[in-house]
């Protein structure tokens, strides 16, 4: 067991040394800094700079891959956020801000899709491949273009973070951005037109963030929002995408598209 316990440290020296040193470093002046296996002991405080870092990376990797790995991602991400503020003109609060508010509001949409994608799962074992069989679209940022200028080109677009679950005639779409999530139940042959279309339909439901210190408090009706309630809302989304569907199915069923499963198509032949 004792050994076990330093065979990592064994290999990272190992790894140290056949990266940092070559056999020209290890003249007479460096011989002490060696074992008599010619592994890399360590280095005092009075070495340059790339020693140094040496010295950390060696002492990283003997105590805490996570730590380091959780160190360089940090570094990484605050160097990102410095040049999102610098190139559009704002503080780095201002960038961090926004950064906690979308993740908040893909957060919450992720979790009501994974509610409504159980009761899909459910539903369709009980509704087959008909006309109203669910199919669910992952939540995922959607980026439009809003307007074009002479060269065709975009002159103007807009990023939602959007999920949807729709039948053969209807979509329920939940759409996130700027501290506000929308829950529309909109025809699916209109659903393609994204926000142009959206526009025209009153959300079945609304969701407001705001930020409170390091947290993002969500509302529904000016109401806290909890995970507890997660459950209901899904339940009375469902069922509203479900009760618009069937009540078109049986208003106009020479506008919707037949949906024929094998067994069907296999009892027509027959």
């Amino acid at each position: 067991m004792v050994k076990d316990k330093f065979k990592p440290t064994l290999r990272a020296n190992q790894t140290i040394n056949a990266i940092f040193h070559d056999s020209k470093w290890r003249d007479e002046k460096n011989s002490d800094l060696y074992d008599k296996d010619g592994l890399y002991r360590g280095i005092p405080y009075t070495h340059d700079y790339r020693s140094a870092l040496r010295e950390e990376i060696l002492a990283k990797h003997t105590t805490s891959p996570e730590l380091a790995r959780s160190d360089w991602m940090r570094n990484l991400a605050q160097n990102s956020v410095s040049a999102l503020a610098a190139s559009r003109g704002t503080q780095v609060k201002a960038v961090e801000k926004q950064a906690k508010l979308d993740q908040s509001t893909a957060d919450l949409i992720g979790k009501i899709f994974s509610v409504l994608r159980t009761y899909a799962f459910e539903y369709n074992h009980s509704i087959g491949w008909s006309e109203l069989h669910i199919t669910c679209s992952i939540p995922g940022f959607v980026t439009e273009v809003l307007r074009y200028n002479l060269l065709r080109e975009a002159s103007e677009t807009v990023t939602y973070f959007r999920a949807r679950l729709s039948t053969s005639t209807h979509s329920l779409v939940l759409r996130g951005r700027n501290q506000k999530i929308e829950a529309f139940v909109i025809p699916v042959s209109k659903s393609i037109g994204l926000t142009q279309t959206e526009k025209n339909f009153k959300p079945v439901a609304t969701f407001t963030s705001n930020v409170q210190g390091n947290n993002v408090d969500w509302y529904m009706e000016r109401q806290p929002l909890v995970d507890g309630h997660l459950e209901l809302i899904g339940m009375e989304l469902f069922s509203m995408l479900v009760a618009t569907s069937n009540e078109t199915l049986q208003t106009s069923p020479a506008a919707i598209p037949i949906n024929r499963n094998v067994s069907t198509a296999a009892a027509r032949v027959s």
